[in-house]
């Protein structure tokens, strides 16, 4: 949980968890070696040394979140992802109900990170 109360997905790998299947099936992989398990929670002190090119936030209805919230957080500014203007805002009805909804998702992020080269 955050401060707001929020739990969430985080990022994972891993046939035995949807989320990481799904991930791991279009090759972004945020976790590449598996180390964090099924469904981990990522503190702030691990993204901020991790320093991510994207952020998807899936807690932007339920907690109003967005890419100014995230800017705010300790250590955030500086995160590539807050500083190339990649913070992606998910529907938190889309990134959290699975099933057809899955199309959608994957769609968003496609298209979050198709123009940044690979590499």
């Amino acid at each position: 949980m955050d401060g707001c109360g929020c739990r969430h997905a985080g990022l994972d790998r891993g046939l035995d968890a949807r989320r990481g299947d799904r991930v791991d099936r279009e090759g972004r992989l945020a976790d590449p070696d598996g180390e964090l398990g099924g469904f981990p929670q990522l503190s702030a002190e691990f993204l901020v040394s991790a320093d991510p090119d994207f952020i998807f936030l899936a807690d932007t209805l339920c907690c109003g979140q967005d890419a100014t919230t995230v800017a705010a957080r300790p250590g955030f500014a500086d995160l590539t992802a807050v500083r190339d203007g990649r913070v992606v805002e998910l529907s938190d009805d889309i990134a959290s109900r699975w099933g057809p909804r899955v199309v959608e998702f994957l769609a968003t992020i496609v298209e979050a990170t198709a123009e940044v080269p690979v590499g």
